[in-house]
């Protein structure tokens, strides 16, 4: 039997980080120009609560707005990932049941012997 404490190989570990990957990409692709636009924007509205509206072009406006904007594609990205990784690892652990439920079914119908062994 598969000593359980290593967990290295298992389904669920692998399609957690094939999901990761996947989340990762996702974020390049689709991720990347929302959030720092967005992020931008809070930076935006931040300075000019600060400062006043309009907002001028001094070091401090364009700092908050580089935070703003780094802010938001560091937690767009962490979301993406952390969503992949997370359906990645249910679909492994949906998958490692399913595996499990199909053993105890073949050990039940004797087709296994196994269980044979234990009832003697």
């Amino acid at each position: 039997m598969k000593d359980h404490k290593d967990r290295k190989g298992s389904i669920a570990t692998k399609l957690a980080l094939a999901g990761a990957g996947a989340g990762l990409g996702m974020f390049a692709i689709y991720g990347v120009i929302n959030a720092s636009f967005i992020g931008g924007l809070i930076g935006l509205n931040i300075a000019g609560v600060l400062s006043g509206f309009p907002v001028e072009s001094a070091l401090l406006s364009r700092g908050l707005v580089a935070l703003g904007m780094l802010a938001g594609v560091l937690i767009a990205a962490l979301m993406f990932v952390s969503a992949g990784a997370t359906a990645g690892w249910l679909l492994g652990k949906l998958a490692e049941v399913v595996g499990h439920l199909s053993n105890l079914k073949r050990m039940v119908d004797g087709k296994d012997k196994t269980l044979a062994i234990v009832r003697h």
